[in-house]
């Protein structure tokens, strides 16, 4: 009988260990953990928070997030768009905002090479297209200046963009450092 005990108490320790570390990786701290390396670590939580499903591998995760920021991309090019057509008249402004519709077409293209990178497990590229959709939406931002300012409201939009990509970067990023 003590034989037999001995065995259960430690299959049950071991199923214990196995389920409470599976559980650990897979749980909202894997949120907290890919939100603390990106660049608006409270933005990137009201992202990540509804696409996180309990269960979810971070592969899972990886998948909605880059299917997600690629419609949110595609969503600021489309306003981007939007405004280039209303500023037609303003040849500064209008050639801004074409700057950023080629910019965020790049970053949208990557983020969706991205899904085909995750798909094939190749997460260095995930992660190398990643930063590329950061940096085109980063340098977005740096058309404004020599006294065209930035308006407010796109301001808002395209850190959002920016900071969509920083998430995919972290994601990625943990992708690459857990396959090691």
């Amino acid at each position: 009988m003590h034989i037999f005990s001995s065995r259960y108490f430690f299959l049950f320790t071991l199923l214990t260990i196995l389920f409470c570390c599976s559980h650990a990786a897979n749980s909202p701290d894997l949120i907290t953990n890919i939100c603390s390396k990106t660049l608006n670590p409270t933005y990137c939580l009201q992202f990540l928070k509804p696409l996180y499903r309990s269960g979810d591998s971070l592969r899972d995760l990886a998948k909605d997030t880059i299917d997600s920021s690629s419609k949110f991309l595609f969503f600021v090019y489309d306003e981007i768009h939007v405004r280039e057509i209303q500023s037609s008249k303003n040849t500064v402004l209008n050639d801004i905002y074409h700057k950023c519709g080629v910019q965020y077409t790049a970053a949208t293209n990557a983020i969706r090479k991205g899904q085909n990178a995750l798909g094939s497990g190749d997460y260095r590229n995930l992660s190398s297209l990643a930063a590329l959709a950061l940096k085109q939406a980063q340098n977005c931002e740096l058309n404004f200046g020599g006294g065209v300012s930035e308006p407010a409201d796109f301001k808002n939009l395209n850190e959002k963009g920016r900071d969509v990509c920083s998430i995919v970067l972290a994601v990625a990023n943990l992708l690459v450092s857990r396959k090691i």
